[in-house]
């Protein structure tokens, strides 16, 4: 990724097999889908695309995020693009229509990594303002966060197991989430 170029080589070749200038801007978010069926990328220039491996097509080109694109997100099926962008602001957009589902408003940094939970209405997200925080998509609110640390550099989300990492400049910390009967809530430890 330089300069807006995405590459995909196939490992056990060491073969090129998708190459796309999409951006005359950076890309700062990519990830692939759980299946490796579709590979998504947030630019600089605020849009967001995905590639399909199995029909070598860009699937989709969803419309201006309103910033720039800082981490991305797709749902365990691939149906659900969600956008982190440099503002805070997190977006949900349904892949086949290519519409806007939500907005989710909370977080005053940028949002540094995203991950749905599966088989739940969840998606946990972290920003640089030091905060994690669990949403509801059903209805686009918070259910709880967590304030870690105002210097929170990077994280990683594993909603699966409902866990997220995080680095500061002094430590790397494991936080838990917990959907239980009592409520959500979010542990660090």
């Amino acid at each position: 990724m330089d300069a807006g170029l995405v590459r995909v080589w196939d490992v056990d070749s060491n073969e090129l097999v998708f190459e796309s200038r999409p951006s005359p801007g950076r890309i700062r978010a990519v990830t692939f889908s759980d299946t490796g069926r579709c590979l998504t990328w947030g630019c600089g220039d605020g849009t967001v695309r995905a590639w399909e491996p199995a029909t070598d097509r860009e699937s989709e080109r969803l419309g201006d995020t309103g910033g720039w694109v800082r981490s991305i997100a797709l749902d365990p099926a691939a149906r659900y693009i969600g956008v982190g962008t440099g503002s805070g602001e997190i977006q949900v957009w349904d892949r086949a229509t290519a519409t806007l589902c939500c907005r989710l408003v909370g977080h005053s940094g940028r949002v540094l990594s995203l991950a749905f939970a599966p088989g739940l209405d969840r998606l946990i997200s972290a920003a640089a303002d030091g905060t994690i925080r669990l949403w509801s998509l059903t209805d686009g609110s918070e259910l709880c966060q967590l304030r870690v640390d105002a210097s929170l550099l990077t994280c990683v989300a594993d909603a699966s197991r409902g866990r997220v990492l995080l680095a500061t400049p002094h430590h790397v910390t494991l936080v838990r989430l917990h959907d239980a009967s009592q409520g959500p809530s979010i542990d660090a430890g």
